[in-house]
């Protein structure tokens, strides 16, 4: 079966193809030349060959080459710290796994997520206050602008990706 054709059109309608299990099973470098794919989706068939010299070396030249091609790299199947610090250092775009949760149905995932980014949302309205209270002039008071270019902070700082600033469940 060739799936080209088929790959083509779903771009041409504007999906973004990935490749799956990346190192493992049928995904190929062949595939990555012919295909169109956005993204590359590392297996942990080679995620759990971190902290060894030719898994490192293996994963190290593997995002490397899928940066080269302009693909999004996603690590699957990563479980521990040391994993999750290897691939930030690889520059890998998004990490999933258990280290930072189980599987969950979506009605837990977006509980999970809200409070997520309420905390967040708190963290940064606090790290602003401190700022503002260091730097304003006690007689100053705040005006519509301080409060727009806080409210502006805030959005920002609540934009943190959370496959890096998530806690690990225990």
């Amino acid at each position: 079966l060739d799936i080209k054709p088929l790959a083509e059109a779903f771009n041409r309608a504007g999906f973004a193809l990935h490749m799956d299990d990346f190192g493992s099973g049928s995904s190929s470098l062949n595939d990555l030349n012919v295909l169109h794919f956005d993204v590359v989706k590392i297996d942990k068939s080679l995620i759990d060959h971190i902290g060894e010299r030719r898994g490192d070396l293996l994963l190290n030249y593997t995002i490397a080459l899928a940066k080269e091609l302009g693909l999004y790299v996603l690590a699957e199947g990563v479980e521990t710290e040391e994993q999750v610090l290897f691939l930030m250092e690889q520059s890998c775009d998004a990490i999933q796994g258990y280290y930072y949760s189980k599987p969950l149905p979506s009605e837990e995932l977006e509980i999970k997520l809200l409070k997520q980014k309420e905390k967040e949302i708190e963290e940064a309205k606090k790290a602003d206050s401190t700022e503002e209270l260091q730097d304003a002039k006690p007689d100053e008071p705040q005006n519509a602008f301080n409060r727009i270019t806080t409210f502006q902070k805030i959005l920002r700082n609540a934009k943190i990706g959370l496959w890096y600033s998530e806690q690990k469940n225990g």
